[in-house]
């Protein structure tokens, strides 16, 4: 069986804005969509979707595509009857008999919006113009950003009693005028290929603790996140990932709600098994390095608006 969904998934119509294409985004009303197919014959098929609170859609709906993509009505009809979609619980449920693989079912839906308040939306307006204003600091003075950076890698390792060799240090920035994600300062060497690598908002581990809003601790050593490192620079995959997000403007608190608003994470990460980082797993450590992290890091960005 297989599962086909698109790559940073969109739960509201404002986030589709940053993960769609553009031409997508011409669309009035965004949606999302999940196929599943198979190569064989299923006696039963089920399939369950559980949407978190808050970003529940009004309607959801199936369709049975053949082959060649075209909508074949009467087995659409025939499923949409095994379909149940309950608003209150967040779930919905597809549960179809003897499934044959000339078909591919297609659920769908139609993202909610977010209703943003006059404060949220203004919120938001003001991390995007932070965001921006960053990006050319830093480009700007990349050099002098990356030594500071160094420092405070230099900081962290020594916290977990390590030498300098083998971790990084770098921010990550979520730009929507583009919309990319990728790195605008870092410790990495000056030729390595992670400096022109973008991310889409949401992807990768960087793009779902940004999307998440809060510290995240990855370690290619749990089998959860042990099939998705991937190397950046061509080399080595990336074995521990520390990501600890910025508000922007910093200075400031996360408000509750939309994710659109953390457009800035900083990460510490190592390619080599046997790191330091792996003493991260202790949650005291995370929180102790991560407390460390972003207090230099926003030293470090306020030092570069009071020298603008």
């Amino acid at each position: 069986m297989k599962r086909i969904s698109k790559n940073a998934f969109a739960l509201t119509s404002e986030e589709a804005a940053l993960v769609q294409t553009e031409q997508q985004r011409k669309v009035p009303v965004p949606s999302e969509q999940i196929r599943f197919a198979s190569t064989y014959p299923i006696e039963r098929f089920t399939a369950f979707l559980q949407f978190p609170a808050g970003y529940v859609p009004q309607q959801f709906n199936v369709v049975a595509k053949k082959s060649d993509n075209s909508v074949d009505p009467a087995e659409s009809a025939l499923v949409s009857r095994r379909l149940i979609f309950d608003r209150d619980i967040g779930m919905a449920m597809l549960d179809v008999d003897h499934y044959l693989p000339s078909h591919t079912y297609e659920l769908g839906w139609d993202l909610p919006s977010l209703n943003l308040t006059v404060e949220q939306s203004a919120r938001a307006a003001r991390a995007h113009s932070a965001a921006r204003e960053l990006a050319a600091q830093c480009g700007n003075a990349r050099g002098h950003v990356n030594g500071l950076l160094g420092e405070v890698r230099l900081k962290c390792l020594k916290e977990l009693g390590s030498g300098v060799a083998g971790a990084d240090l770098a921010l990550w920035l979520f730009e929507g005028d583009q919309p990319r994600l990728r790195c605008i300062a870092g410790t990495y060497a000056v030729n390595s290929k992670v400096w022109s690598q973008t991310l889409p908002w949401g992807a990768d581990f960087r793009g779902m603790a940004m999307r998440r809003g809060r510290l995240e601790y990855f370690a290619r050593s749990d089998h959860r996140y042990s099939r998705l490192f991937h190397s950046l620079d061509g080399d080595k995959p990336e074995a521990y990932l520390l990501c600890v997000p910025f508000p922007l403007p910093v200075n400031t608190f996360f408000p509750e709600g939309p994710v659109e608003f953390c457009r800035l994470i900083a990460c510490l990460s190592s390619c080599e098994a046997d790191s330091e980082l792996y003493a991260l797993r202790d949650v005291k450590n995370r929180s102790k390095l991560a407390s460390l992290i972003f207090f230099e890091v926003e030293k470090l960005i306020d030092s570069l608006g009071d020298s603008a």
